[in-house]
């Protein structure tokens, strides 16, 4: 596994105050990480990833994230 960039633990983005998702990253990979509710099923969700777009929410509903890379993706696993 490369090298892990500074600093080595998650990354926090928030809105409100309100934990939206966290990441880490190496030189070669990003890992999301997204809390959902506890009564949220996997089958209920949905994660759309393309080259150089990423949507994830819940089914019937607008995204929970909906937002455009600047650069492409070689390659997601969701």
């Amino acid at each position: 596994m490369a090298e892990r960039l500074a600093p080595s633990t998650k990354h926090v983005f928030t809105h409100q105050g309100r934990t939206v998702y966290e990441w880490d990253q190496t030189l070669t990979e990003v890992n999301m990480y997204i809390p959902v509710p506890p009564d949220l099923r996997a089958k209920e969700i949905f994660c759309d990833v393309t080259k150089q777009h990423l949507k994830f929410g819940r089914h019937g509903n607008p995204p929970f994230i909906d937002v455009s890379r600047h650069g492409p993706t070689a390659a997601w696993h969701a």
